[in-house]
This record gives C-alpha cells, structure tokens and sequence, in this order.
C-alpha cells in the first residue's frame, strides 16, 4: 500500500518560484493602530482591521500575509485546515486509512481544482502564505475545503442515501431596492455561517484590492482570507455575494468557490457583464451568486451546479436567499445533507421572506440589520438561540452595505456577531462618525442575556470539539444545559458526550428531557425520533437490551421517517450498539446531529 501511495506525484506548491518584493526585507512601520509596508496599510478600529493592498497579485497577497502575520497564525487558515484534518481522521478507525483518504483528496481533488485557478489568482494566494511564512501546501485545504465537502456530499448522496455529512458554509442575505426600501437606496446584507467560530470573528478584515490589473474592489473576510469571492464590491458599485447549495449534479476540476467572485469584482463593471463571467465560468458544485449594484435592473441572483446555470426569479423591489433551491430544475437534483438542516434552510428562507414584506417601504440599513440577528423560527413559532433561525449559532460575519452612498456596516463581536454593534466605514475604510463616536447600529429587539450565554457555551464546545481537544467538552455542556433548560439541542450533545464518559444513566436522562420537549409536536417529529434512537443506544450501552430493542422496534414500525433512523433503529435490532459503534459516530454540533449514526 504504501509502495503504491508512493507512486503518486503530488503537486507541492513549495517548489514554485516567485520573486519577492523589493521592500521584502523591509520592517513594517509601526504607528498608533497603523501598520504600514511598502505601499500598503493595516489599520485597527476597535477589534476590526481595515487594510489597502496593491500591486501584483503576489505583492498584494505578500503584503497581507505580513501585515496581519500574528493575525493568520492565530486565525481562520489553522483552524481550517485543522479541522480538515479532524474530518479525514474521523473516516475510519484505522489511521492507515485515514491517510490514504488524505493523499488520495488531495491528488484526485485538491490538485485539480488547484490547477483550474487562474494564475494570477493563485500567486495571490501563494503570496499570502510566503507572507505570513506558512506552508503554501495548508491553501489546498484553505481554498478547496467548501468545494470539497459539497463534492463529497453529492458524490456520497447518490449512492449512501443514509449518510449524513456536516454543512459547513451556510448564509442568508436581503437585497432591497426601490419601492421597497425607506428612501429608494440600494441596501444589499449578508450573514456568513461559516464553521470557524473563535477563529474567524477574531480578526474580521475590510481590505481594498489596487490589482495592477483589473478593476480595484473592497472585501469583506478574516485575517488571511485574501478574497473577494464571499462578499465584496468593487469600484463600479457592483456588489456580490455567495450562498452553498446542495446537489447530486458535482464535478472535479473547476475553480473553487472563492475564485469566482474574486473574478468577478476584478472583471465586471455593470450587472450585464457580471452575469457573462457567472454563465461562462464551470463549477464543482452547487452555489447561488447574488450581485447587485445602483443601475436597473438592480439585483441579479443565479443558481448553479456542475451543470446549469439557472436564474432565480423574485417579484417585487428586493431579493431574498438562503441555502434550498428555487429553480425546479435545479431542485430536482438537490439533496439532503440530513432533516435538521433542510428545515433549516426553508425556515430562514421564509423568515427573511416574511420580513422583507413586512417592512416593504421601509427597508433600510437599520431594518436589515434588525433582520441578519433575527432569531425567531416560523418552524418552531418561537425565539430560538439555536437551528431555524436566521441568526445562527456559526453567524461570523455579518455585513450591511448601503451601496448607493458607498458606506458599509461590519458587525463586530463574539459568534453569531450579528447579535453585536455594526460599525460603519465610509468608501476609503475610514470610520464614519457621529459626534466623537464612530457610528453603528444594534438590533433593536431585546435579547435574552441567559440564552445567549448558553449558546456561546455550547460554541465553546463545539469548537473544542472540531479541533479535537474533547477533555473540557462535556463541562462547557453541561454548563449550557443548567442555563437553558429547554434547548433539546444542547441536551442531545450533552447526552451523547455523557456516553462517551461512560455516565449511562446521566444520558438517559438527559435524553428523556429532550423527547419531554420535542414530544406530541409534528413539527419536531425528526428531532424525537433521533432522540429516541440515542435513547436506546443509551440502554444498549447500559446493559438494558431488552428495552433498547423495544425503542428500535417502534421506530422501525413508524411511517414516513427519514431513511437514515429507520436503518439505524433496523440494525440496533439485530446488533447491540457497543463502545466500538459510539467511538465511530461522527457527530456535528452545528445541527446536533450525527455524520454517521
């Protein structure tokens, strides 16, 4: 095996050849919250950098990467690529395995969608990691993990309809124009739920792009995301963003996510143009790219997979986007990552619908932060700090822009940061003030302090837990639980990690407490019968078999429950549920659910 593994040649971008800057060996100057190098700047407002990069594409990626050093060593980039790492590791139990998978993602996937993007693109990139002095191998992981999960999902889906996998990068956004907006500006927000809480919202970055060729474009990221290709806006006002999609119809060796908007921003300068590079470009997966700027017809949105590319219809002066399919072309080839998040996508479509007429006339800035931190469910018909909400537990960046006057709002603040002040910047990154107070806005609405403290607890542990540190996991959990005692999520995790620590009876409890809540209500029927499943794996594991095979029966006799139970409660029936089978479940925090049942 290893013979063989040894004939693949993989690409290892550290043997590519750049020639660094003449101010390479400069030191960066340091003033007040400035940092300057060469022709460019880093400043910091608060907890937020603003930063200006020019030149080519290596020099503005170099720049980055020395500028905001400590920054990315600390930040989302690590995370990532850790946490990728921590996925791969999960496959199986024999780390002989686990490595195969790694080499073969890497020369069968990575490699391919590496070579697709445009140079000038990937010396920005390799930049940024000469700059910050990591390995520039960690952007295989960095640039190509959205993609590649979405990949593995819809490659998985269409022949393990039973198998979960985690979503990892989820959105909403709002765009308004016209008769819908309090005085006819074009407002365009956007949440970003990304799975790198504690890393990403650390160090959230505006950054303005002087490409030495192409249009100059302002993008909102982290320390280390050198891209435009999430949410940015370039000098002709063109506004972009991006949300995931789901899909069985997947390839290989198209750019990843990221190059497309990136593209765009520096080739685009009306809506026509834009949507030109959007349908002549080739993808690997499902996306939504929603672009907008100050001319008619105001705001576009297109969905995509490997295949099509299909507009998405809306009536009235604005446009609203989660993360289902509304083509029905495209729907018919979409899929289910697992129930919990398909309500999820359709109940933040309907809630951010439902405000957007509410409010028709009189969307502004301040109304649409108001809707980014909404944290009621249509699903539930409750408040909720966790699921079908369009604040979610993963919101690390959530940004407003006002692109008819060119100001824009960031919020600022701990996971979801959409529940912190929006501080606005005008369109040189410089603050704007009001008085001598740098202007924001806050939602308006009261939010529960305890709920909101029980959330970031149970962030705490599932960042620990995507990172593989477990030993604190169980105690940040069962401190979430004491400060909300009906959160059938957190009780869910909580139980499972008691049967970890070998507390049997203490999870069987803990599991009773989540039915308690779930129970005699349609909506959570999936909810129920996932925690009725755990709860006879909790008597299997305790040594009662006899009323464990009595839970699995009754499940396996329910109509109309989703596959991945049924076979599940199928297989408890034939084969106890061991130690061996709980060290195998992958679980995901984001949906308190499981990869592999």
């Amino acid at each position: 095996m290893f013979r063989l593994l040894k004939r693949f040649r993989l690409l290892d971008l550290n043997e590519l050849n750049f020639d660094k800057p003449d101010y390479a060996s400069s030191r960066i100057r340091i003033s007040h919250n400035r940092r300057e190098f060469g022709p460019a700047f880093v400043e910091k407002y608060g907890n937020i950098f603003v930063g200006s990069f020019e030149g080519t594409d290596y020099e503005m990626g170099y720049q980055h990467g020395r500028l905001l050093k400590d920054e990315i060593r600390e930040g989302v980039i690590p995370y990532l690529y850790q946490f990728a790492q921590f996925l791969m590791d999960e496959v199986s139990s024999l780390k002989i395995i686990n490595d195969v998978v790694k080499v073969l993602a890497q020369k069968f996937f990575y490699e391919r969608i590496v070579k697709a993007i445009p140079d000038r693109i990937l010396d920005s990139y390799i930049g940024l990691a000469d700059g910050a002095g990591f390995d520039r191998n960690q952007l295989y992981i960095v640039v190509g993990f959205a993609d590649m999960l979405q990949v593995a999902s819809g490659i998985l889906n269409r022949r393990y309809k039973i198998l979960s996998l985690p979503p990892i990068h989820l959105c909403t956004s709002i765009v308004a124009w016209g008769s819908a907006t309090k005085n006819g500006k074009l407002v365009h927000g956007r949440n970003l739920d990304y799975e790198a809480y504690h890393r990403w919202e650390r160090f959230p970055l505006i950054a303005r792009m002087k490409p030495a060729k192409g249009i100059p474009y302002i993008f909102f990221s982290s320390a280390g995301v050198h891209s435009g290709g999430l949410t940015g806006i370039n000098d002709y006002g063109l506004a972009f963003n991006v949300h995931t999609k789901f899909t069985s119809q997947v390839g290989f060796s198209a750019p990843p996510m990221q190059v497309i908007g990136d593209h765009l921003l520096r080739n685009a300068q009306t809506l026509a143009e834009a949507e030109r590079i959007i349908r002549g470009m080739h993808y690997n997966c499902g996306w939504t790219f929603v672009i907008s700027q100050e001319k008619s017809p105001f705001a576009k949105a297109f969905e995509i997979d490997s295949k099509d590319v299909m507009d998405v219809k809306y009536e009235g002066d604005y446009l609203v986007t989660t993360n289902c399919y509304k083509n029905q072309r495209l729907k018919k080839r979409e899929i289910s990552i697992n129930r919990t998040m398909d309500i999820n996508f359709v109940s933040r479509l309907r809630r951010i619908d439902e405000l957007a007429k509410e409010n028709y006339s009189r969307i502004d800035e301040k109304l649409v932060v108001e809707m980014l931190s909404d944290n009621y469910s249509p699903y539930d018909k409750q408040r909720r700090f966790e699921r079908n909400t369009i604040a979610q537990m993963n919101t690390i960046q959530s940004v407003v822009m006002n692109v008819s006057d060119r100001i824009f709002y960031m919020a600022e603040g701990r996971a979801p940061v959409c529940y912190g002040k929006y501080y606005a910047f005008d369109w040189d990154l410089k603050p704007v003030f009001t008085g001598k107070r740098q202007l924001y806005i806050e939602r308006n609405t009261k939010i529960d302090s305890n709920g909101l403290a029980a959330l970031r607890l149970y962030i705490n542990a599932a960042y620990l837990h995507n990172i593989g540190e477990e030993k604190e996991v169980l105690s940040y959990l069962r401190e979430s639980c004491g400060k909300n005692h009906d959160s059938d999520f957190y009780l869910m995790m909580y139980a499972f990690y008691l049967l970890k620590d070998g507390k049997h009876r203490e999870a069987i409890d803990a599991l009773n407490k989540a039915i308690s809540i779930v129970y005699n209500r349609e909506e959570h029927f999936y909810r129920l019968m996932l925690y009725r499943l755990w709860l006879g794996r909790a008597f299997d594991l305790g040594g009662f078999r006899s009323q464990a095979k009595v839970i699995y029966r009754d499940i396996s006799k329910t109509d109309n429950l989703d596959i991945r139970i049924t076979s599940q409660a199928m297989r408890g029936l034939r084969k106890r549920f061991d130690e061996s089978a709980l060290k195998k479940t992958m679980v995901n925090f984001f949906t308190a659910d499981f990869i592999k049942l």
